[in-house]
């Protein structure tokens, strides 16, 4: 299914703004 994979990304990206987040 298309969508699991574009939420897997999205959940992704919002990980890794989390981590930048918590770096700066």
């Amino acid at each position: 299914m298309a969508w699991t994979g574009s939420l897997q990304a999205a959940h992704a990206l919002a990980a890794n703004l989390d981590l930048i987040d918590k770096k700066c």
